[in-house]
Formats: C-alpha cells, sequence, structure tokens
C-alpha cells in the first residue's frame, strides 16, 4: 500500500504536564517509589517559590504524554485508505493487563485495539462506547448498562452480556486470571454484578461511586471475550489479544514497535488509515530526521528546539493538547518499619512529608526542566481530573531550612539510603524527579535517583516499591 503523505502530524508540546509532590495523610514507606496497590495515598502539591534553586538535569527536551483521539462515530466505506508510520519515544509496555489497564505509554495503542463500556472524547467527555447508554437507580447505589447492539470482537464474535458479565465479575471483581490487579485500591468496591435480561448488565455498589462510569473506559477496564480466553487461556491471550477496538495487532516486536490493522467491523465504522506502524525511536533527533525524509507520517513527542526544522516540512502540522500527566511523588505504605530492620518507617510521621513538600522548589522544576510543556497545579491532581479541587488545598512554600527543622524533629535517619524511581512518559518527568531527588539530597536527605524502564517499575510496584 502506498504510504499516505497527505497524513504529515507531528506531536508538539504537552500542555500540562505538571509537577506535585506528596504530603498528606496516610502511611509511607521509607523509599520514595511508587505505592502498593490498596494503600495510596492522595498527594498535595507544593508550592511555588521565587527561591534560588538547586542544579537540575543539564537539560530538558520537552515532550508529551501519548494520547489517542477518538474515532468519528460516522461509518465509512472500507476500502483500502493506505498506511502510516508512527514514531514514539518509548516502547509499549504490557499489551494486554486484563481489566488491569494500558501501563503508562501503551495508553494509547490499548484504547485502540480494546474499546471500554465508555469512552473520552476528546475534551475529556465521558460518552458511550460498548454500552449504548446507562441509567443510575434513583438512590445511586446501582447502575444499568444496556450494551451495543451490532458491536463484535476481533474474531467476529459478537459482544454480549456474557461477555460484559465475564469481564466485570470473573476478571475485574473476583478475578480469577493469575496476577490480576487487586481491585482493593478503589474507594468504592462494587457489591456485585448481574445479568439482568439480554441486554443490560446491573452493577451494584454498597453506597455511590462517581469514578465508575469513567473507570469503564479501556484504559482502566476493557470488555475482554469470553469464549476467546476460556479457549486460549491466559498466557496465550496476553501474546495474542483479542479486542472490539478500532485496530487489531498484526504483529508485536518489544521494543522494536507494532503493527495495527484496522478491524472492518468496529462498530463506530471502519477506521479512516487502514494500516498503523508504530516505531520505538528513543532518540528525538532521529525521530525528527525520520519525520522530515518522509519515513515517519506521525512522530511523537517533538522537543521545542526542533519544531522549526518541523514547520519547514511541507503539510507538517504541529498538534499540542493538554495531557492528562501528572507528574508526582508517592510513596509505599504498607511497611510500618524500613525494610529489613525493625526501625520505624519515617515517612509515616508526618512531619517528614511536611518537610518534602518544603524542600522542593516546583516553580523552578516547572521553568527550567518541564518548561512550554507543562504548568503547575495546587493540589495533587490537575483540573483535568475528576474530584480535583485547588481552592481547598493548602499551599506549602519552598523553604529548604524549614525542611531540616521538621526533618530534625522527626528524627529522620539520614544515614539511610532510598530510592526515587522514575520513568519516560515524557521527557520532562524523569528529569522532574531526578530533580526532586537533588532537593531532597541538599536538605539531607539519601534520595537516589533511577530511572528504570515501565515493565521493571511495574515489577516493582507489584513487589511493594522495593528494590535496589
Amino acid at each position: 500500500m502506498a504510504t499516505v503523505r497527505s497524513i504529515r502530524i507531528a506531536l508538539g508540546l504537552s500542555l500540562a504536564a505538571v509537577v506535585t509532590v506528596t504530603a498528606c495523610g496516610g502511611g509511607a514507606a521509607p523509599t520514595a517509589t511508587p505505592p502498593k496497590s490498596g494503600g495510596a495515598p492522595t498527594p498535595t502539591a507544593a508550592a511555588a517559590s521565587t527561591s534560588t534553586p538547586l542544579p537540575l538535569p543539564a537539560t530538558a527536551a520537552i515532550q508529551p504524554t501519548p494520547t489517542r483521539p477518538l474515532a468519528t462515530a460516522t461509518p465509512r466505506a472500507a476500502v483500502s485508505r493506505g498506511s502510516i508510520v508512527y514514531a514514539k519515544p518509548v516502547d509499549l509496555g504490557r499489551m494486554t493487563t486484563l481489566t488491569g489497564g494500558g501501563q503508562g505509554p501503551d495508553y494509547p495503542i490499548h484504547s485502540s485495539i480494546y474499546a471500554g463500556l465508555t469512552a473520552r472524547d476528546l475534551q475529556g467527555m465521558l460518552t458511550p462506547a460498548l454500552a449504548s447508554k446507562w441509567a443510575l437507580s434513583p438512590n445511586e447505589l446501582a447502575v444499568d448498562l444496556t450494551i451495543r447492539k451490532g458491536a463484535r470482537f476481533h474474531d467476529g464474535s459478537s459482544v454480549t452480556t456474557d461477555d460484559v458479565f465475564f469481564t466485570l465479575d470473573k476478571l475485574w471483581l473476583h478475578p480469577i486470571q493469575p496476577g490480576a490487579p487487586p481491585i482493593t485500591a478503589r474507594a468504592v468496591i462494587p457489591s456485585g454484578v448481574e445479568k439482568v435480561d439480554a441486554d443490560t448488565v446491573r452493577v451494584t455498589f454498597p453506597r455511590p461511586d462517581p469514578f465508575f462510569l469513567s473507570s469503564m473506559a479501556p484504559f482502566s477496564v476493557a470488555i475482554y471475550p469470553k469464549a476467546a480466553i476460556e479457549k486460549m487461556g491466559f498466557e496465550a491471550f496476553q501474546k495474542a489479544p483479542v479486542g472490539a477496538g478500532a485496530y487489531r495487532l498484526v504483529k508485536r516486536l518489544p521494543a522494536d514497535g507494532l503493527t495495527l490493522e484496522a478491524f472492518e467491523q468496529f462498530f463506530e465504522g471502519p477506521p479512516p488509515v487502514k494500516t498503523i506502524e508504530i516505531k520505538v525511536v528513543p532518540e528525538d533527533s532521529t525521530r525528527v530526521a525520520m519525520f522530515r525524509t518522509g519515513e515517519a507520517d506521525i512522530v511523537e513527542a517533538v522537543a521545542p528546539q526542533y519544531l522549526p526544522d518541523v514547520e519547514k516540512v511541507p503539510g507538517a502540522k504541529i498538534l499540542s493538547m493538554v495531557s492528562t500527566q501528572d507528574i508526582t511523588v508517592t510513596y509505599t505504605l504498607i511497611d510500618k518499619t524500613i525494610p529489613g530492620t525493625d526501625r520505624p518507617n519515617p515517612f509515616l510521621d508526618v512531619r517528614v512529608r511536611k518537610a518534602v513538600m518544603h524542600a522542593v522548589d516546583t516553580k523552578t522544576i516547572l521553568e527550567r526542566v518541564v518548561g512550554r510543556a507543562g504548568q503547575a497545579v495546587e493540589g495533587p491532581w490537575s483540573t483535568y481530573h475528576l474530584g480535583a479541587a485547588p481552592n481547598k488545598i493548602k499551599q506549602y512554600e519552598y523553604n529548604p531550612e524549614k525542611a531540616k527543622q521538621l526533618l530534625k524533629e522527626a528524627n529522620f535517619p539520614f544515614e539511610v539510603t532510598f530510592p526515587v524511581y522514575a520513568y519516560i512518559a515524557s521527557v520532562p518527568a524523569p528529569q522532574a524527579m531526578e530533580a526532586v531527588a537533588n532537593y531532597l539530597q541538599a536538605v539531607g536527605m539519601k534520595a537516589r535517583y533511577r530511572q528504570v524502564e515501565v515493565s521493571a517499575l511495574v515489577s516493582l510496584w507489584r513487589a511493594g516499591g522495593r528494590g535496589p
């Protein structure tokens, strides 16, 4: 097939890659690592400051969080529509996680292969997907989901209430598959799932859950084919996933890329592009060179210094949008003592968590690392996230002397080294976390920065966040 040269897109700056630092209630382990499932605190943003900055990472090529536009609801004729090459900066993590959602940089691919009961449009608004509609009970303790007629999986089988019940009850609420992500981290765990009739599935709750419908999007809980999983087994299904999304997976080479092919029976109509070849190209300059020579039609994460060259390419279009990525520091919560010792976990002390807030100059990180690609937030999450309440969040000034005082009062174990992990979801993310580690070191904490691959970080999460 001929390459579609009319589709020339460079994904440029993300306008909301935000920097926040955790310091709120709840326990924390003495490692600034991703928390164990079931105990994450609600992080709170550190205040901006004009104080003299610490040394930060030398350079910052600013890049966005990957984002996938929703397919149009208008059916199109199934014809040979050409192909495109899409260059990404990072690998895609685990391609299927059985209701665990996509892992970081594979969100847009995961959401292309799979479909959920709901979806979000480009403005972040909730829209119907495999559920054509839903209805809440008067007391909001139950929701009836009407399953869309005519929706099909990639193997040609119809999406039915059996598949929805199997996914929600057997894979999500009461998981039967090995290594399933636990549901215990949810604020409200459903009481049960039942098939009401041939078209309707009902989910009940012990108390109202305002997040349930948004969590039914494919990046969180996709709908899986019951018959295919029972026939293939979980391990084989992970390697050859069958979804109901706009594209089917044709080939994948880890760390190299994958090929997607349009699913002609997609419930929103055949996708506009027949084949998408996704290549993993970590080097910024190489991705830009591929775009300039025509080797790539879409390049993700264009650093600002390359934009003038990209803009000179005939037919080039620079796209930027608000990202949902929040750069945060979180702590493990399960351990009450420092691993391997009987000494108390210092992060259980609120004075230590406040010290972290005062130790980090988020304004300087924003200006020198994130730059045009981000903005500060007045709370744990950007206003894009449901439940954000910036006007109710207490701000902490950058005050390293106050941080040192609080650490001394809390008898912080300054001799103990703890890792600060980061992965490349965008270039500013690991650089911002390295800056956080530098700031913590400046107030006497032995914070050791480590950048790891997505798959390695997922393994650390499952092990409770501990690592060398």
